[in-house]
């Protein structure tokens, strides 16, 4: 079996463009639509002959709200919608790294019935409690599913914690601040890494 990741990098608000109108809401119809189209199991065939692909799309969008429901296309391949950050947590998490996170997705289309979540961080979460499965119980499986928002705050925070990202002014008289993140977990020695 041939698997392949192919990812798709994409921001709702270019940080180059900013302007007076930052609140609001996205009207997202048109990038739906592009992705509805490039990720159709006809349109797939041409850039790619692997059995599954994870399409894996990253979205941002600083100071606006934003909808990205992408309704189930028939026989499309796996599709993981998530913010930067989300991500980032995610793959702390797996020691497979995007192995990890198409196995996340595999698990996510094959769940029986309806699936709501608010976030994706969320569903990750239930999914990581659960010995990596929305497999709950040996009853009957569940036609829908609500996933509480917030339930991915826990990772977040830990994320936060163990990894300590921050600034640190040098000592020069510029004073320019450079970013760094702990190398080991909490309770080791505090050693940072300069980030690039």
């Amino acid at each position: 079996m041939t698997s392949v990741i192919s990812t798709l990098f994409f921001a709702t608000d270019p940080l180059v463009d900013w302007n007076n109108k930052l609140n609001g809401i996205y009207d997202t119809r048109v990038i739906i639509a592009e992705i509805e189209k490039l990720v159709s199991p006809a349109n797939r065939k041409t850039y790619s002959k692997a059995q599954e692909i994870l399409h894996l799309v990253i979205i941002d969008s600083p100071g606006r709200g934003a909808f990205w429901g992408i309704p189930p296309i028939d026989d499309s391949d796996l599709m993981l919608i998530a913010r930067s950050n989300d991500i980032e947590i995610m793959l702390h998490n797996e020691p497979t790294g995007l192995l990890g996170l198409f196995l996340f997705a595999q698990a996510v289309k094959k769940h029986p019935g309806g699936m709501l979540s608010m976030g994706t961080l969320d569903a990750y979460s239930v999914y990581l409690s659960n010995d990596k499965s929305f497999y709950f119980s040996d009853d009957q499986p569940s036609t829908f599913m609500g996933i509480q928002p917030t339930l991915g705050a826990k990772l977040r925070q830990d994320f936060t914690v163990g990894v300590d990202r921050h600034g640190v002014l040098l000592p020069v008289p510029s004073k320019p601040t450079i970013n760094v993140h702990r190398v080991y977990e909490k309770d080791a020695p505090e050693i940072y890494l300069i980030e690039k």
